[in-house]
């Protein structure tokens, strides 16, 4: 929705520069091309970019401030509930000058608190509530991180940012060496505590930071994915029959498509051809005119034949952008600026950013799409037994085989962690991000050892809540807003996510012995989804196996030693230009790969080059 910024002075009244703003404004305009506002005053500077969505006047630009002057809000996200909210307030004695859902979450704020606001918001958000009275930050950030925000201490200033960018005037961008190690070693990028940039913090998903003047900052938790398990709930869907089920998460995912919809702008839709987006989309079409619909042809490896048989079937015209591997290596820089990171985990990330500026350039803001239903419902094709893991592990015959089988498919079974792995070296640099979940986990599980084996089993989907999916909220978000385009998770919905939780494992993956899966076969993954699928599509589509965005582009290109000498890279390893020769002569592609995307983030983000010098460079010795 927006782009936001403030700093709070420590210890001083002083009022942070005009100039300085200005400029942390300009750096966030892409994420909020319609409007900004600035405030300046004692020891304390905000900023808001907006996207305009809900309530397009003038009347709804940040940042927003009470009838008292005494409270000021900068706010990205959206609330989905927020109608409902509002007439509870105006029921308490609220009176609002907007429709926005920015004026509820103000008044909320200052009319219940900050806790019981949190407990009642339903959307994604992170927000800043400034107390000009008591010089106060309240910052939030939603239960699953899908708005981002970072953070930067010192002794003289506290300042928050949608984006790290935006930081460049405030703090110093120097190199956090083991977030830099983590990521050699294979690890994707930091998602929340730490950052790539030493003394920038990225607050965790559903966490609320207080700071007042003269004093440090205060963190504290206000929900947990794992807050969504509970016993009572998967008894209870335990007991119901597979229709009810079906009809239960069929009624609840039209219900958040429903909220998720609401604008006062075009609403379209990423179709990538699965299954996820399609359902999505089908059932989006079902209670709005004509939604606009958007794909990347990825030349070589592309689903577009499903996604065109997806538009023939609802009857929608399907906008396509095409991309070849030359696209991919000629959005490298630009990708990485937004990303604010290096994209090796997501190497399709481009291919996104292009989708992204495509619905922008017809006109539409908010893109709903699939993202999170692999994760709710066992997506992945790891999680399921296979009939070679079977027949060569335990020497079965196809006929115990399949007894075996039958019995896992109804006891659970994914392969989950025991326990935390705290002996590789990734997760001391990584500073136990990814092992810090895990161990949450256990200590739920084994809060309940009273639990059935497949109640256990069922919390590999509390496992993909975390660090993977947040990965992937990162790269919808710092992509589409990069293109000015809000993305909405329907599959996110906090009411879905919980039955998904606490949902017996077997209507996630299920025995299915005419399953030809070659990924997991006498298997369905995200049977739940699937069922509902075959009310709105073909089987076609509803039954597709998952593809994923493979991208070969990376793996064909030439990189040459010449791009790395002289650079952070050489210089963080004391490499002379002879051994930069030998390593590139010697390296895997996949190590070439890291060394690359490092050293372009570290051209964009330490060093201030711009995305285009950078990229300039690329164009003339990149080959493929």
């Amino acid at each position: 929705m927006c782009g936001i910024f403030g700093i709070l002075r420590r210890n001083s009244t002083e009022p942070p520069s005009e100039q300085a703003l200005s400029e942390t404004a300009r750096a966030l305009d892409h994420r909020g091309p319609d409007s900004s506002g600035l405030y300046r005053g004692a020891g304390c500077g905000l900023v808001h970019t907006r996207l305009s969505l809900v309530d397009l006047s003038a009347r709804s630009d940040q940042p927003m401030w009470d009838i008292s002057g005494r409270y000021a809000l900068v706010y990205n996200g959206e609330i989905y509930n927020f109608r409902q909210l509002r007439e509870d307030l105006v029921q308490d004695g609220a009176s609002f000058r907007t429709t926005s859902d920015t004026e509820v979450v103000l008044q909320s704020l200052i009319m219940r608190g900050v806790d019981r606001t949190l407990e009642e918001l339903e959307g994604m958000f992170a927000f800043c509530l400034y107390d000009a009275m008591e010089g106060r930050f309240t910052i939030a950030r939603d239960r699953f991180g899908i708005k981002p925000l970072f953070l930067y201490f010192d002794d003289d200033k506290f300042v928050f940012s949608s984006e790290m960018m935006a930081l460049r005037k405030w703090a110093p961008l120097k190199a956090d060496e083991l977030s830099i190690h983590a990521y050699m070693q294979g690890f994707a990028f930091p998602t929340k505590a730490f950052s790539l940039i030493r003394g920038v913090k990225i607050l965790p998903p559903g966490q609320v930071v207080r700071v007042t003047r003269g004093e440090q900052p205060v963190f504290s938790s206000f929900a947990k994915s794992t807050d969504l398990y509970c016993p009572q709930q998967f008894m209870e869907l335990s007991q119901l029959k597979p229709d009810q089920l079906i009809d239960r998460f069929d009624d609840l995912f039209r219900r958040s498509i429903d909220r998720q919809m609401f604008a006062d702008v075009p609403v379209g839709a990423y179709c990538s051809g699965g299954v996820d987006s399609s359902l999505v989309m089908a059932v989006a079409q079902q209670s709005h005119d004509h939604l606009a619909i958007f794909h990347a042809n990825v030349l070589g490896n592309s689903e577009t034949t499903a996604a065109m048989e997806l538009a023939r079937h609802l009857k929608l015209d399907l906008e396509v952008v095409e991309f070849s591997n030359q696209d991919f290596l000629g959005a490298i820089a630009e990708t990485i600026a937004h990303f604010g990171a290096p994209f090796t985990y997501h190497q399709n990330s481009p291919a996104f950013l292009a989708v992204s500026k495509l619905a922008r350039k017809n006109g539409v803001k908010a893109m709903l799409s699939g993202e999170g239903s692999d994760e709710c419902f066992l997506g992945y094709g790891w999680l399921a037994p296979t009939l070679s893991e079977h027949l060569t592990a335990r020497g079965l015959t196809p006929k115990s085989m399949l007894r075996r089988i039958f019995r896992r498919s109804r006891s659970g079974g994914p392969k989950i962690r025991r326990k935390p792995d705290i002996d590789s070296a990734v997760a001391l640099y990584n500073r136990f991000e990814m092992v810090s979940d895990f161990a949450g986990i256990r200590e739920l599980e084994h809060c309940h050892v009273e639990r059935t084996r497949g109640d256990i089993r069922g919390l590999a989907t509390l496992e993909l809540l975390h660090y993977h999916l947040r990965t992937l909220l990162h790269r919808n978000d710092a992509l589409g807003m990069a293109a000015s385009i809000e993305a909405r998770f329907p599959f996110l919905d906090t009411e879905l996510v919980r039955f998904a939780v606490n949902l017996p494992y077997a209507c996630k993956i299920r025995f299915d012995p005419l399953s030809r899966d070659p990924k997991h076969r006498f298997f369905v993954d995200k049977w739940i989804v699937r069922k509902v699928a075959d009310r709105y599509l073909p089987k076609s589509l509803s039954r597709r196996t998952k593809k994923g965005f493979p991208v070969s582009a990376y793996q064909k290109m030439t990189i040459p030693s010449s791009l790395l000498r002289n650079g952070f890279t050489q210089d963080l390893f004391e490499f002379t230009t002879k051994e930069v020769d030998f390593l590139f002569e010697h390296a895997s592609q996949t190590l070439k790969l890291r060394l690359l995307h490092l050293d372009v983030w570290a051209k964009i983000f330490l060093e201030g080059h711009s995305p285009a010098t950078v990229q300039e460079r690329l164009n003339r010795e990149l080959t493929i």
